[in-house]
């Protein structure tokens, strides 16, 4: 036998092996119960989306949470799937909406359907949120959603939750945008201002270490290296609170200050509202809360005391946020939704409960449960008795 020959059938076990030992490594870990991240890929409309028929994990403080995407990387519909005749009500917005560290029960729009169920109106929540997603990117979602489904009965409803960094969003090139130019100059009339939405611009080329990420992505096995739950000592909290400060903190006061940022929005309410209205369906509009600001309690105490803040910041914040919120509500409203304001549905909640994790502001369980209550019970007289849709 010739030295080549030996090698090649050298390299064509060793192969046998190396792929032998990959798939029972993975197989193993998938027989455990581990799954692999979340994983988005780029979408000429909507900017990205996340891999259809993927099930992904998340480790929280209380550990492993297991959590999937439909067909077209949308979370799917579990309270009212087996009822074909259950009204929908489409939830639009970014990883507050998404809720990609709950399982597919847990999230808000699902407790909000069962809450709904409760009280006598059956029903299905169509969850359309991304994480990331912007105003213009809910609204492309809505846009998609519906035209889908041309020739069906119309949703019950459609509730898009703004989250506060949301405006800044708006004018980003990787995903459809707005241009700021077209905002330029002070105009006697807001409809001297005719935005057009911009599509989302090409992915950049992908280096070595996205090519390396990609392949590793979809690996159990390898998630599994990385699944201890995240710390949860004091000064991990106090880390991860301070990072949710310095994110969305001063987003309110740039949203309170910048004309732009409020007439980008103020686009996509109207746009979201045009195409609700085509359709016979009521709009609403509600806004992610940040407990520790929305009133005194035990919240505001403990995230302050994690982050350090003096009295007077913590006031001025508190003012930001308030006034962002109320400023949305009011341009909800002019433009002919209906604010759905959820401020103080998590009151008594301490941080460490409504967060997901010592590192993660996103919401727990526990949190979505409050949010899907709150809005449900706000959501029922507007809908109780109303003819739109069964969709």
């Amino acid at each position: 036998m010739t030295l080549r020959r030996k090698l090649a059938i050298f390299a064509i076990l060793s192969t046998v092996a190396l792929v032998s030992i990959a798939v029972v490594l993975e197989g193993g870990a998938r027989m455990m119960g581990i799954r692999a991240g979340r994983r988005r890929v780029f979408d000429a409309q909507r900017g990205w989306t996340y891999v259809p028929n993927t099930v992904f994990q998340y480790i929280s403080t209380k550990g492993r949470i297991i959590a999937s995407v439909d067909g077209e990387g949308f979370r799917p519909t579990v309270a009212g799937a087996d009822q074909a005749d259950a009204p929908a009500l489409v939830c639009l917005g970014d990883s507050y909406t998404f809720c990609g560290e709950s399982p597919d029960d847990r999230t808000w729009p699902e407790f909000m359907a069962r809450e709904m169920a409760r009280k006598g109106l059956p029903c299905r929540a169509v969850n359309r949120g991304v994480t990331g997603y912007s105003s213009i990117q809910s609204l492309v979602a809505l846009r998609h959603e519906l035209r889908k489904s041309a020739g069906e009965a119309p949703p019950k409803g459609v509730l898009y939750l703004f989250c506060l960094n949301d405006p800044g969003e708006n004018f980003e090139p990787d995903r459809p945008h707005l241009d700021r130019a077209e905002f330029a100059g002070s105009p006697a009339s807001i409809d001297m201002w005719k935005p057009k939405e911009h599509p989302p611009a090409d992915p950049p080329p992908r280096s070595l270490r996205v090519i390396l990420r990609e392949l590793r992505s979809p690996s159990a096995f390898i998630n599994a290296l990385k699944t201890a739950v995240p710390n949860q000592s004091p000064a991990a909290f106090s880390a991860g609170a301070a990072t949710y400060a310095d994110l969305y903190g001063p987003t309110c006061r740039e949203f309170l200050d910048s004309a732009v940022h409020q007439e980008g929005v103020r686009y996509a309410l109207r746009e979201l509202r045009k195409e609700c209205a085509a359709r016979g369906v009521p709009l609403f509009v509600s806004s992610c809360v940040a407990p520790a600001w929305d009133r005194p309690g035990v919240a505001r105490q403990e995230f302050s005391d994690l982050v350090k803040w003096s009295r007077e910041r913590m006031e001025a914040q508190v003012a930001d946020y308030n006034g962002a919120i109320d400023f949305l509500a009011r341009m909800a409203e002019e433009e002919g939704a209906t604010f759905i304001d959820v401020r103080g549905c998590m009151d008594g909640m301490k941080y460490r409960e409504y967060a997901a994790a010592s590192d993660d502001w996103h919401f727990s369980e526990a949190a979505n449960e409050r949010i899907g209550k709150a809005i449900a019970d706000r959501l029922f007289p507007h809908l109780a008795g109303t003819s739109a849709g069964t969709r």
